[in-house]
C-alpha cells in the first residue's frame, strides 16, 4: 500500500479488502453451519433386500369338517366379493360315507370295463350298479353348508371339483387377495441382523422387466409446471407384443461381439432372446381439452410403497474351531482308535502312528437359525420405529462372545408387505397373475438412523 501514491486507488483496495473478508467470515459460516446440520440431520439406515416377485396374499378355506362337496359355483381364477358363496358342502357323516363308497364304486366300474369281458353278466352288472347310482345322486343331501369367501379377489381351486371329499381343517379353496401385496425377501446387507418383523420400509419395483415393453415418452407434458431434467412418462401396454416380435425377429440368430471384447480375443456369440425392451420417445406436443378416455402413464412405476415387515428368520453360516472338551475328546478318541496300529500306504511303503495323535485341530461348519416373533400387522398396521424395537433388546445376553466362531453367510429372510397399495399397481399385479407373470421389486427396510455426516464415513 505504501507504495500505492493515489489516494484514490487505495481507497478502492481498502474497499475490496474489506467484502473479500466479509466474504471469507460468510464462507466460514456456510461451512461450519452445514457441518453442524451435517452431524445433527440424520437420515435412515436401510438394508436392501434381493429381487423377488411381488405376489397377492392367499386367504386359505378350510373345511370346517369331514365333508363332501355338492356344488362350485364360482369357476377357477374368477373374481369373488367378501362374502360370495364359493363352495356348497355337506357335512352330514352318512352323506360322507356314501360319496366314500361312491368313488370306490366307480373306481371298480372302471377297472371292470378295462377287463376283457367274458361273461354278459359282467356287463350287465356294471349296468346295473351305474343306473343305481344314477338314481342315488338324484336324492338331495340332508343338510348343506354354504363356504363364503373371506376377501375380495380371485379364487383359487387347484383341482378341486364336485363329489370330492375333504377332510376337516384342510384346504377347500383359495382366494387371492390383490389388496394385500407381499413378497418373500431375503437381506444380506451388512446390517441385515438388525431386521426384526415391524420395521417400517418400502418397496420399489424394477425398472426392467424381462416380460415388458417400457415407453417413455420424454416430452413436457405439464408446461409452466418447473421441473428438473426430461420429465419422463412410462407405458407398459403400447403394443408391447408387437414391438418385441419385431426387434426380436430383427436380433434372433445373429451374430454379435463386444469390440472391446474383441481385442481380448473374445468371440461373437449368436442371439438367443429379446429380454428388457426400453424405448425413448422425443417429440413436440400440445395441451388439448380433457378426452373420455386417455393413456395413463404408470407413475407409480418410481414411487416408493410404503410398506412392513411382518415376520421372518436370520440365519447364519458359522466356522467353529473348538467345541464341548468332551466332545473334543471323544472325536480325538474315535480317530485313535481307526488309526491305531493301521499301516497307512505312502510312496515307497507303509507309514503307521507309534505314539497315536500328536496334534489334533479342527474346522467346524455349522448353521444357525432363530425365527423371530411374528408382527401383528392387522392390530397394528402403522409398525414400529427401529429404535423402538432394538431399544426392547438386550443382544447376546447371557452369551459370551468367541473369537473361535465366526460367522458368514449372515442373513435375514422375511415376508413384507405393502401398506394401502395404489390401486393402480394392484390391477397390476393381478392382470399379470392372469397371465402367469409377476413383477420384480426389491424391498428396502429402515433398520435405524444416523447423522447424515456419518455417511460420509461408510464403507463402498
Amino acid at each position: 500500500m505504501k507504495e500505492i501514491k493515489s489516494m484514490r486507488m487505495r481507497r478502492f483496495i481498502a474497499k475490496y479488502i474489506r467484502y473479500l473478508e466479509i466474504l471469507a467470515y460468510t464462507l466460514i459460516l456456510l461451512v461450519g453451519t452445514g457441518v453442524v446440520m451435517a452431524w445433527c440431520w440424520r437420515v435412515d439406515v436401510t438394508c436392501k433386500s434381493d429381487a423377488v416377485e411381488l405376489a397377492p396374499f392367499e386367504h386359505t378355506v378350510k373345511a370346517p369338517a369331514e365333508c363332501v362337496v355338492l356344488e362350485l359355483p364360482v369357476a377357477e381364477n374368477a373374481p369373488v366379493r367378501k362374502g360370495q358363496v364359493v363352495a356348497v358342502v355337506c357335512t352330514n357323516a352318512q352323506w360322507v360315507a356314501r360319496a366314500k363308497a361312491e368313488s370306490g364304486l366307480r373306481e371298480a366300474l372302471d377297472a371292470l370295463r378295462a377287463a376283457p369281458v367274458t361273461a354278459d353278466e359282467d356287463g350287465a352288472f356294471a349296468g346295473i350298479v351305474e343306473a343305481r347310482m344314477v338314481e342315488w345322486n338324484k336324492r338331495l343331501p340332508p343338510e348343506s353348508v354354504p363356504i363364503e369367501s373371506p376377501a375380495d379377489g380371485v379364487l383359487g381351486l387347484k383341482g378341486l371339483a364336485t363329489g370330492a371329499v375333504v377332510l376337516a381343517g384342510k384346504k377347500l379353496v383359495k382366494v387371492k387377495d390383490f389388496s394385500l401385496l407381499r413378497g418373500e425377501f431375503t437381506f444380506s446387507d451388512k446390517n441385515a441382523y438388525l431386521c426384526r418383523p415391524g420395521m417400517k420400509g418400502w418397496v420399489e419395483i424394477n425398472t426392467k422387466q424381462g416380460f415388458e415393453t417400457v415407453v417413455m415418452l420424454d416430452v413436457d407434458t405439464r408446461p409452466g409446471v418447473p421441473y428438473f431434467g426430461a420429465r419422463r412418462d412410462e407405458f407398459t401396454q403400447l403394443a408391447a407384443a408387437e414391438i418385441r416380435a419385431a426387434f426380436t425377429n430383427a436380433v434372433l440368430g445373429k451374430e454379435l461381439l463386444d469390440a472391446e471384447r474383441a481385442k481380448l480375443g473374445d468371440f461373437a456369440l449368436p442371439v438367443s432372446g429379446v429380454n428388457n425392451v426400453a424405448i425413448q420417445i422425443r417429440g413436440h406436443g400440445k395441451l388439448v381439452d380433457r378426452a373420455q378416455t386417455a393413456l395413463e402413464p404408470e407413475g407409480f412405476r418410481i414411487e416408493r410403497h410404503p410398506a412392513l415387515l411382518i415376520d421372518g428368520s436370520h440365519t447364519a453360516g458359522l466356522t467353529l474351531i473348538e467345541v464341548d472338551p468332551d466332545a473334543r475328546a471323544k472325536v480325538a478318541g474315535l480317530l485313535s482308535q481307526s488309526l491305531a496300529d493301521k499301516p497307512i500306504a505312502v510312496p515307497g511303503g507303509h507309514y503307521v502312528l507309534e505314539e497315536g495323535i500328536e496334534k489334533f485341530v479342527f474346522s467346524l461348519e455349522a448353521k444357525a437359525k432363530k425365527k423371530m416373533p411374528a408382527w401383528d400387522w392387522k392390530a397394528r398396521p402403522e409398525g414400529s420405529d427401529a429404535e423402538t424395537l432394538l431399544a426392547q433388546e438386550q443382544p447376546g445376553q447371557g452369551v459370551t462372545p468367541s473369537k473361535k466362531v465366526k460367522y458368514k453367510a449372515r442373513k435375514f429372510a422375511g415376508t413384507v408387505q405393502l401398506v394401502a397399495p395404489d390401486k393402480r399397481l394392484q390391477a397390476l399385479v393381478q392382470r399379470l397373475a392372469r397371465e402367469d407373470k409377476a413383477l420384480s421389486v426389491k424391498a428396502h427396510i429402515v433398520v435405524g438412523r444416523t447423522p447424515f455426516a456419518m455417511l460420509l464415513f461408510r464403507k463402498r
